[in-house]
Order: structure tokens, then C-alpha cells, then sequence
């Protein structure tokens, strides 16, 4: 029997204060509900009973936008639930939002940082300050020693910077570094040769990446490239993304992650057949397969 999935991811908030140029959210369905504090409660309450779920993970959109957050994050804490959050911190720039998130005792910060200054990181969210706030909510929370791990998508305005954006992150004392490549949904695809960089493109980058990590000891994951892209074993980990997220009205199957994906007859002489996740079809259908092995 299938073991159930006893974490969820949860969306309460159909906003973002950032409009990045790839985001994937902008095709979630709108829930039929509002995301008012009694409906997030039942669905709460529904999860617990039905799913027996012991964790939340909040994300989709900008979830520190629902102006009943610390309530629905102090409710979440009143079931006895493990709460990670997903942001952009702009939020935590300020410090007295800062000691409010401490004391509800969240397992885990995880936070989108696209680039080491703001020259790049804004010109992605396409929201002047971001950055700045941003970098600030990272090192305020830091401050109270919450646990930090930033989400980076590897895209064609940062993509050549991203041992500087390691490096970047390591200064702020970060717990966890992980680089994501494009997800071709929502902003992904309507702006596909915008964000998009070529793998083979991203290939030299990627080594200066390894080696900075390396040579500072910095540890951080890659994930959602071919693995036939990424020669050092370290970066091989699974390319699965969590298929479900959990809107307070219904359960939805995040199908793109998965239909949007194929293998290539020539994939199949590869070693890391079973394991890699493949390549998206619009990939494919932009820029051919000449430079695939």
C-alpha cells in the first residue's frame, strides 16, 4: 500500500508583491473559495482529519500577503503542526515581523533570491526594491536564527552569475543554497525565449559554480536540468517536484511538472535514464535536440 504524504503544500494567497518574469504560479487556478481566515481554518481542520498530515508547507503566489497570516500560521501552531513558509521576505525587512515569525517557531524560511544585486534580482521581479528588501529579510531573520534555505532560478538574466550569487548567499549565512532551472509554466512559457537559456549555454557556469562551492566549502543542490548537462555527480539528485498543492478549496494535481516532460530515444543509452526527469517539450520545440548527448 502507498505510503500518504503527510506534509502539504498550501496556498493562501492569490497575490504577489513581486511579478517575476518566469513565474510558474501565474497559471494557478483561482480557488472558487476566499482565502479568509475561516475558510483556511476548515481546510485545516480538513486536512488534519482526512489526510493526517503532521506539516504545511505555505507557498504559491506570496503567502505574507493574506493580511491574516500570523493568525493562520498561530492556528497552524495550535494543531501542532510543523509549518515551513515559502516568501520573498520583503516582509521580514521589517523587524518587528521578524520577532512575531520567531516566536510562532517556523521549521523552515524558504526564500526566492534570483540574483547578488539588485541590477539583476529587480529586472527579474520586475519590482524595484525587491531586492533590498529581500537581502534585508534574509539577514533580519538570520539575526533571531531562524532557518533560511533560497530557492535561485537558473534563467538567462542570471545565469552567468551564479557562483557570485553562491557567494552572495554564503555571506548572509544561509542554511541551505538550492538552484532551480526554469519551470516552463504560468510566465515560464508565455516568456519561454526570454528566461530560457540553452543547457549547453549554462554548462561552463555551472562548473565555475561546483568549483566555487567546492574551493569555500559551500554546500548547495541543482535541480530541473538534464543530468547529460551536469558532469559532477553531486548535482544528480532527484528531479521530482512535489506534485500536489493544496489550494483551502480543493486538492489539484500539478500535471504540467510531469505531462510536460518526455525522454528522447536516445535518452534511453544513458545511465541516468531512470533517474533524470527529462527535458519539457516546448524545450525541445524552441531549440531542437542537436545539443542534447
Amino acid at each position: 500500500m502507498k505510503k500518504k504524504n503527510n506534509f502539504h503544500q498550501f496556498a493562501i494567497s492569490a497575490k504577489c508583491n513581486n511579478n517575476c518574469i518566469f513565474c510558474s504560479d501565474k497559471n494557478m487556478p483561482i480557488p472558487k473559495k476566499p482565502y479568509t481566515l475561516d475558510n483556511i481554518k476548515k481546510s485545516i481542520d480538513s486536512l488534519i482529519e482526512v489526510n493526517k498530515i503532521k506539516g504545511i508547507f505555505l507557498t504559491s503566489n506570496e503567502p505574507t500577503l493574506n493580511k491574516d497570516l500570523f493568525r493562520i500560521l498561530q492556528y497552524m501552531r495550535s494543531k501542532k503542526l510543523e509549518i515551513k513558509l515559502n516568501t520573498n521576505a520583503r516582509i521580514f525587512s521589517i523587524k518587528k515581523n521578524v520577532e512575531r515569525i520567531k516566536k510562532l517557531g517556523i521549521t523552515e524560511l524558504r526564500i526566492s533570491i534570483h540574483g547578488h544585486n539588485a541590477r539583476i534580482h529587480d529586472a527579474i521581479t520586475r519590482s524595484p526594491n525587491s531586492f533590498e528588501q529581500t537581502a534585508a529579510g534574509i539577514k533580519n531573520l538570520k539575526s533571531v536564527g531562524a532557518y533560511v534555505s533560497t530557492n535561485t532560478v537558473i534563467c538567462k538574466m542570471n545565469y552567468q552569475y551564479l557562483s557570485k550569487i553562491l557567494l552572495f548567499l554564503s555571506g548572509l549565512k544561509v542554511d541551505k543554497i538550492d538552484f532551480f532551472g526554469v519551470k516552463p509554466t504560468g510566465n515560464g512559457k508565455k516568456n519561454f525565449e526570454l528566461v530560457m537559456p540553452r543547457f549547453s549555454a549554462i554548462v561552463p557556469y555551472i562548473d565555475e559554480l561546483y568549483k566555487s562551492g567546492k574551493q569555500d566549502n559551500i554546500t548547495f543542490s541543482l535541480s530541473n536540468i538534464p543530468f547529460c548537462f551536469l558532469e559532477h555527480e553531486k548535482f544528480k539528485v532527484g528531479q521530482k517536484i512535489t506534485p500536489f498543492y493544496y489550494q483551502h478549496d480543493k486538492l489539484r494535481l500539478n500535471l504540467d511538472t510531469f505531462t510536460n516532460k518526455i525522454k528522447m530515444d536516445k535518452c534511453k543509452s544513458c545511465d541516468d535514464y531512470e533517474e533524470c526527469g527529462g527535458v519539457y517539450k516546448i524545450y525541445l520545440e524552441k531549440y531542437g535536440s542537436e545539443e542534447f548527448k
